[in-house]
C-alpha cells in the first residue's frame, strides 16, 4: 500500500467535537422518563 499523498503546503485546521448530551424528556406530572431508553440504561 503506498501512502503517499500529494502536498499542498497549506495548513489544514480540523475540529472534531464530541457531543454526548442527551435531552432530559422529564414528564414533571409523573416524573417519569418518557423520552429515549439510551438515558435510562
Amino acid at each position: 500500500m503506498n501512502d503517499s499523498y500529494p502536498k499542498s503546503g497549506k495548513t489544514l485546521y480540523l475540529n472534531i467535537i464530541w457531543h454526548q448530551h442527551q435531552p432530559l424528556y422529564l414528564d414533571p406530572e409523573s416524573d417519569q422518563l418518557q423520552g429515549p431508553w439510551v438515558r435510562t440504561h
